[in-house]
């Protein structure tokens, strides 16, 4: 009986130190996996929420300019093409009306000039290039029915170039 009770240890003593010996090389490829799937999933929603959370930043600077310049359109009749007579400042404001942040990011309160009756906040890129990811444009109230932007006629609008870009015209409603 003696032998028994021996062996039985033995046992116990050799499954107990394949439980204390650590990991098996497949149940830490399963848990790369799951960490592989996860991130592939979490970074591009936290790409999206850092991108808007950069224009949700700047949009209200942006409607600020609209106002400034519905003021002045309320004053005098029509849109100025200079900045300092508008009743609003921004310390990093180019005389064409040109604000370039840090970040990457910009603000055209001169776009109207170009023909498109808006202020533009843009992203990674300055005016106009292609690959801007994604552009905002707030639109003036007073523009003429003649225009082919009539239809925007104060509204706003987002623009993308690539997934990122559309997940967050998309999250804002666009």
């Amino acid at each position: 009986m003696s032998k028994i009770y021996q062996n039985n240890g033995k046992q116990k003593e050799i499954v107990l130190k394949r439980k204390l010996s650590g990991f098996t090389l497949i149940e830490l490829l399963v848990v790369v996996l799951i960490i592989g799937i996860l991130a592939a999933v979490a970074i591009p929603q936290y790409q999206t929420a850092v991108m808007k959370a950069k224009l949700m930043k700047y949009i209200p600077m942006a409607v600020s300019f609209k106002q400034a310049e519905e003021r002045y359109y309320m004053a005098n009749g029509t849109y100025t093409d200079n900045t300092t007579l508008l009743d609003i400042t921004e310390p990093n404001m180019t005389s064409s009306g040109y604000i370039l942040f840090d970040d990457g990011w910009w603000i055209d309160v001169m776009e109207w000039g170009l023909d498109t009756p808006c202020i533009v906040i843009g992203s990674n890129s300055p005016r106009g290039a292609v690959n801007q990811e994604v552009s905002y444009r707030v639109y003036l109230d007073n523009i003429p029915p003649s225009s082919q932007y009539a239809a925007y006629k104060g509204k706003h609008h987002c623009s993308y170039a690539g997934q990122i870009g559309k997940r967050v015209c998309k999250s804002m409603g666009f």
